[in-house]
């Protein structure tokens, strides 16, 4: 029979289908949450820490119980608190279970009720680990702490800041009370702050060289506009700490590169000066082996690097300086002119002056 002849069975039918649909959906994200939950033991709170949003809790002690044991906290591989505060930890812990992600800021305040008192620590994990727990930690990524110097602070929040650059982890979060305080209620906030992916890294880059005499200075114009727009990861790993992830911006423009030979028993001078009164520079520099005329960012993962620019607000048309030395060995210097956030276009000129030393 042909379906436009019974329209009301039809329709009827369609509409059980889309029930059944939703219900299957809505089954299939019970589950996917209930499974999330289930990573963390028994006893951990799992916070859903959302990007860029501050996601808050309210708590109680009394849902803690105590550690008995705090050796753990000060060993070198942990050292999360010393032994002079463990009395700001002997009471009721509380866990809380989340995750950070990669290019991100995690801050992390409990605020106590009037009369209260709560300190708090947190640390970080690696993504399949949900079991390290209190006592039984031999070692964590890192571990901050937060306890008003093991003095007494009813009433006073606590707060304990992480960060996570190239990779993203689990974190426990505990609020914890003194010796003999198990209950007090309190509220957990998790600000999550996250940057943008990085940009793809391009191919093909070059570097102009600069000829380096002894005893002299030499001076080249040059300009944003050929230049290339980088992920910024490789330079704020602890292997070559170039500048801190929070001070990216100052760099998130193009980058134009040069090199400059450091002969042995010598050392050198760089200097680039904006065009304009309105044009901010950051420069930084990377000490490579002597006749590297390569390597380039983002594919340096080690080695000496040094770094030139605004803290904060950015400085435009100020000159940006690093300066290197050499001592029995020689080195090729690779130099990176950037632009900040935004700035992709600008004249400039750089000067490289080498002395003996």
């Amino acid at each position: 029979m042909a379906p436009h002849k019974h329209p009301f069975i039809f329709s009827l039918l369609r509409s059980h289908r889309l029930l059944l649909s939703v219900g299957l959906l809505l089954i299939f994200v019970a589950s996917q949450q209930w499974l999330l939950a289930q990573n963390w033991p028994r006893g951990v709170q799992r916070i859903n820490a959302r990007s860029n949003a501050v996601t808050t809790v309210r708590g109680d002690l009394r849902r803690g119980a105590p550690v008995a044991d705090l050796a753990w906290a000060t060993s070198s591989s942990v050292a999360c608190f010393p032994t002079t505060v463990f009395e700001s930890y002997r009471g009721a812990h509380v866990f809380y279970g989340t995750a950070i992600p990669p290019r991100s800021v995690m801050k992390i305040k409990v605020q106590p009720e009037a009369g209260v008192d709560v300190n708090l620590y947190a640390y970080i994990l690696g993504t399949s680990d949900f079991s390290t727990l209190p006592p039984n930690i031999t070692g964590v990524t890192t571990c901050e702490s937060s306890e008003n110097y093991g003095q007494p602070n009813p009433g006073g929040s606590q707060e304990v800041e992480l960060n996570a650059i190239a990779n993203g982890y689990n974190v426990v979060i505990v609020v914890a009370g003194p010796a003999g305080v198990t209950s007090g209620r309190y509220s957990l906030s998790v600000d999550l702050k996250t940057a943008a992916a990085e940009p793809t890294a391009p191919t093909g880059m070059r570097s102009q060289i600069i000829p380096t005499v002894s005893g002299q200075t030499a001076t080249v114009n040059s300009r944003l506009d050929g230049g290339y727009i980088l992920p910024l990861d490789w330079a704020n790993t602890s292997q070559l700490a170039c500048f801190p992830s929070h001070h990216n911006p100052a760099f998130r423009g193009k980058h134009v590169f040069f090199r400059a030979a450091l002969p042995a028993n010598s050392q050198m001078k760089i200097v680039v000066r904006p065009s304009r009164p309105d044009l901010d520079l950051s420069i930084y520099g990377i000490r490579l082996s002597a006749n590297d005329a390569t390597t380039m960012p983002p594919n340096i993962h080690a080695g000496v690097c040094d770094a030139s620019y605004a803290s904060s607000g950015g400085d435009p048309g100020v000159e940006e300086a690093l300066d290197f030395i050499a001592i029995q060995n020689p080195y090729t210097i690779l130099i990176g002119v950037a632009g900040p956030a935004g700035v992709t276009s600008g004249d400039f000129t750089i000067s490289v002056e080498l002395k003996p030393r």
